[in-house]
């Protein structure tokens, strides 16, 4: 699976379904200008209407306004579990 950039695609929420959970790159512009610093990666909910939000301490969050997401994709496929483990 490939990063997509958010200037590229941005996730598809299938019909009936209010988000949709994708990984994202969240670049942290409060950091320091040191290469590197700032990226994270961490899960969150794309919403059409409302874009990306986390879940945190039991409410929505929009994504801050310092926080800038640059890149995301879907979740993998768990893998098939094996029946004689």
């Amino acid at each position: 699976m490939d990063w997509i950039s958010v200037k590229d695609k941005l996730p598809d929420v299938p019909k009936n379904h209010k988000c949709v959970n994708v990984i994202v790159a969240v670049y942290d512009g409060l950091g320091s200008n040191d290469e590197g610093y700032g990226n994270m990666v961490i899960d969150m909910s794309y919403f059409k209407d409302l874009g990306f939000m986390e879940y945190m301490f039991g409410q929505w969050d929009p994504v801050l306004a310092f926080d800038e997401v640059t890149h995301w994709m879907y979740y993998p496929e768990a893998p098939k579990r094996n029946p004689d483990e």
